[in-house]
């Protein structure tokens, strides 16, 4: 790998220095097309390594931070900031939202309320009064997928409409003016961070160039106006797909490599911005957001010289027990039937001394095949409060997948009304409620 001198300049007194396809025009995503995998019985021993495998020297960011002073503490450390973000909602299949034409070339002229409700409908564009109801439900973070490449110029450095940020940011203010967590990622971009091609330490790697043109005008916009409880997820479920590892099985170190150089990209990038978010708390995902062995084990935390105290959170998704919750079949098997997920989960965040954020689960509302459709809605209730139990205890943070979809089929995950008056039907009320009995416990 070549070595490339890092060149930042910083302050004077400081030192130099990680749900998600829609299958037809009118279908709404379901979590992250996580095909159906084979559940082994016991994880892999965790390889015995924490130290990140992209030394400082071998960074090749060359960029100036800002010398704008930070309101987020320099010792407020990302476990710290995960102890007090309760529980969450995924304001899914909205800002996430994107179609082939959005790909081929409509991008930087289609209607903005109209991409946003392109997988939930129209009617269904994003309220204050929808913000309000969610908060009002007990939730205390709120995260945003979004998707870039929709929306952005790849033959101007990938240039983000400016109605597309301005109306994303109008949502976090509304999040923010109700003293709540918001995430904003980067989700459905993962055919441009291009893992399986080359070397991404090299400055003309497509993948690179897509990430670092792309974080450096969120976090632009996105800085000295907004504390700690805003916070930047790298990227969603990066992997390679169409490949046999794509959910499961061995990934390519290769790949692997890519990935941890690309979040390195985004950490350093979001640092150079300086202000808050020098000191600003950050998501890196696992490969695929998963939490098979090989992408625990791959999972590197980011070089992040500028800060004394861990800023960085783990972000995995799971949807367990996988074929209950996901799929929709048979019957759930009680709390048992998920502790090879959390087991894996914990072992890797005692290992490299990180928090970690469930930034996806959820169970799917119809039953399929020969399950009794009566029984699953009961099961749903007491499944929501032992997923939130088990993965509070582990001090981990859950935040729901609601796309939006209510009808039969299997991409029913949502629970609230994104239409006004945002109504919640009994089951939803239920699951609500159980959720908020999970945290207490």
């Amino acid at each position: 790998m070549k070595k490339i001198l890092i060149i930042i300049v910083i302050p004077a007194l400081m030192f130099s220095f990680t749900a998600c396809s829609k299958n037809s025009d009118n279908e709404i995503e379901a979590q992250g097309s996580i095909e159906e995998v084979t559940i082994i019985d016991e994880p892999e021993k965790p390889v015995e390594t924490a130290a990140p495998i992209i030394p400082e020297e071998t960074l090749s960011i060359h960029l100036k931070v800002s010398t704008a002073q930070s309101i987020i503490p320099a010792d407020l450390s990302a476990h710290d900031l995960v102890a007090r973000m309760g529980v969450g909602w995924n304001l899914g299949n909205t800002f996430d939202a994107y179609s082939s034409s959005s790909s081929a070339g409509g991008r930087l002229t289609g209607d903005i309320t109209a991409i946003e409700t392109a997988w939930v409908g129209q009617g269904n564009e994003t309220t204050q009064s929808l913000i309000q109801t969610i908060k009002s439900f007990g939730f205390d973070t709120i995260r945003i997928p979004v998707t870039w490449h929709k929306v952005a110029d790849p033959d101007d450095n990938w240039k983000i409409r400016e109605d597309w940020l301005e109306r994303l940011k109008t949502v976090v203010d509304w999040i923010m003016e109700e003293d709540m967590f918001v995430i904003i990622n980067s989700h459905h971009d993962d055919n441009y961070y291009l893992l399986a091609e080359g070397d991404a330490t090299l400055d003309e790697h497509e993948g690179r160039q897509f990430v670092l043109n792309i974080w450096s005008q969120v976090v632009s916009v996105f800085n000295d106006d907004y504390d700690e409880k805003l916070i930047f997820e790298a990227l969603n479920e990066p992997r390679t797909r169409g490949v046999s590892h794509e959910w499961w099985g061995e990934v390519p170190q290769s790949e692997l490599d890519n990935l941890n150089i690309l979040c390195q990209v985004f950490v350093d990038t979001v640092r150079a911005s300086g202000g808050n978010n020098q000191h600003r708390v950050l998501m890196i995902p696992t490969y695929a957001a998963s939490i098979r062995p090989h992408s625990l084990n791959g999972f590197v935390i980011p070089g992040d010289p500028l800060n004394s105290v861990n800023k960085i959170i783990m972000s995995v998704h799971t949807y367990a027990p996988f074929e209950w919750a996901h799929n929709g079949k048979d019957t759930y098997k009680g709390a048992s039937s998920m502790q090879w997920d959390f087991s894996s989960i914990e072992q890797a965040a005692q290992r490299l001394d990180i928090p970690v954020i469930l930034g996806e689960w959820a169970s799917i509302a119809t039953a399929t095949g020969s399950a009794d459709q009566e029984l699953r809605d009961s099961q749903r209730v007491e499944h929501a409060e032992d997923f939130v139990r088990e993965a509070s205890r582990r001090g981990f943070v859950c935040i729901w997948w609601d796309n939006g979809g209510f009808n039969e089929g299997d991409h029913s995950f949502g629970i609230i009304r994104r239409d006004y008056p945002h109504e919640v039907n009994d089951i939803s009320q239920e699951i609500i409620s159980a959720i908020m009995r999970g945290l207490e416990q």
